[in-house]
Formats: structure tokens, C-alpha cells, sequence
């Protein structure tokens, strides 16, 4: 009966260490998600979002999500305040991207933080860039494209 009463302080303790080791925001960017409601999910609370520039690609490497990548991963890179200095990391999630100008639309999973981003704006790997109709050439998308995570459209 002993054995019980310590096996829940150690939970509780291992808890206890677990919380206050969480790595704190930082705040050298601005956050994009909002402080109070954890991660955005629900049909409730949809994001669409319509970048403020064109989409270019991004070089293969280790990510800001602790992910290394290559140039065929179907991935995409986001505003340092939705990774490192947002409330709640978005790494990790899926992601829809469609390009209005030829209609395709394209799934991806958030691997980076781009500094040189806004809170709207996507960034793409190049198997990503090429799937939604890239320009090769100029090494960016020739119009602005629309994203939303997929967890917030079930």
C-alpha cells in the first residue's frame, strides 16, 4: 500500500520537473498565434491566410524544428513567430497551400522558421515550390498563394 502513495509523487515530481524545463517564448520576433487559447483548432477558428509576398524556395538543411530536410521533402518554413517566438510551436503541422493563379493545391508539414518572413507568408521546399507551380527561373511563386493548417478546416 506504500508502494502506491510514492509511485504518485514520483509522477507528480517528474511533472513538476517536466513543466518547468518547457523552454520559455522567445521574443526576439513577434508571436503569430494568439497567447491566451493554445493552439488555434476548430472550423471555429479558421486562419486563412494570403501571403503578403511571393512564395520563393527554400535551400535544403537542419530546420528550426530540429528536422534536417532535403529538396524532396514535401515541407514548408514559416515566420519565426509561429515556431521559436509563438506561444505554441507549429512545427510539425500539416499545412495546405494553394496557388489561386493555376488552381493547385499542395500538402505540406512545417519544418522551418524563415526570418525574412511575415506572419502570412510560406515559404517552400523545392519539391513543395515545384508542385504548386513555382517559377524555376526567378526562385519564387509569380503570385501570392493562400495556406491554412489543416488542423483548423476538420
Amino acid at each position: 500500500m506504500i508502494a502506491i502513495p510514492r509511485l504518485f509523487a514520483a509522477v507528480a515530481l517528474l511533472a513538476a520537473v517536466v513543466v518547468s524545463a518547457a523552454p520559455s517564448r522567445d521574443k526576439t520576433y513577434p508571436a503569430c498565434d494568439p497567447p491566451s487559447k493554445g493552439p488555434v483548432h476548430g472550423k471555429c477558428h479558421q486562419m486563412n491566410m494570403k501571403t503578403d509576398q511571393d512564395p520563393f524556395y527554400i535551400a535544403p538543411g537542419l530546420g528550426a524544428c530540429g528536422v534536417t530536410y532535403n529538396d524532396n521533402v514535401m515541407g514548408a518554413c514559416l515566420s519565426p513567430g509561429w515556431i521559436n517566438s509563438g506561444y505554441y510551436s507549429s512545427c510539425g503541422r500539416k499545412t495546405t497551400v494553394t496557388n489561386p493563379r493555376n488552381g493547385k493545391s499542395i500538402h505540406v508539414v512545417i519544418i522551418d522558421a524563415c526570418v525574412s518572413a511575415s506572419c502570412n507568408d510560406i515559404m517552400l521546399t523545392k519539391a513543395a515550390f515545384q508542385a504548386i507551380g513555382g517559377n524555376m527561373a526567378s526562385g519564387h511563386v509569380d503570385n501570392k498563394v493562400n495556406w491554412y493548417f489543416d488542423d483548423q478546416h476538420k
